[in-house]
């Protein structure tokens, strides 16, 4: 549906904010905050006014418009993220190639088997 020229109830016109509204809101400003910033503040004398714009639905093409601008913002969400995995791919590989300190080397006590240790299923050789 075409947004109305003017309000119905104060014949006041407002078509010409409606472009604005929508980059406003495109842009990431809430509904309350643009309809404020394009002269409407929230007071009696323009609820009529702010009730076109808060229960506009819009038609096919500016769902399309819509759309297109949600799969933007998510490209950018993901290039954001690709470029964040790759800093951080690129920190890990900076610590792994810098040389450690020398770890001392500690000797190895090796068990030896003693009698006492043996089986003792089998008969003890040296008793």
């Amino acid at each position: 549906m075409l947004f109305p020229v003017c309000c119905k109830s104060c014949k006041r016109v407002f078509r010409d904010k409606y472009p604005r509204y929508r980059n406003l809101l495109a842009d990431g400003v809430t509904k309350n905050d643009a309809l404020t910033q394009l002269g409407m503040p929230a007071e009696p004398q323009y609820m009529c006014c702010r009730t076109h714009f808060l229960t506009h639905v819009e038609d096919q093409s500016d769902q399309h418009h819509q759309v297109q601008l949600a799969r933007q913002r998510l490209t950018r969400i993901r290039i954001q993220k690709y470029q964040v995995l790759q800093q951080e791919e690129q920190a890990r590989r900076r610590l792994a190639e810098q040389p450690s300190a020398p770890v001392a080397e500690t000797p190895t006590i090796v068990a030896q088997p003693t009698l006492a240790t043996a089986n003792p299923a089998q008969p003890a050789l040296f008793q």
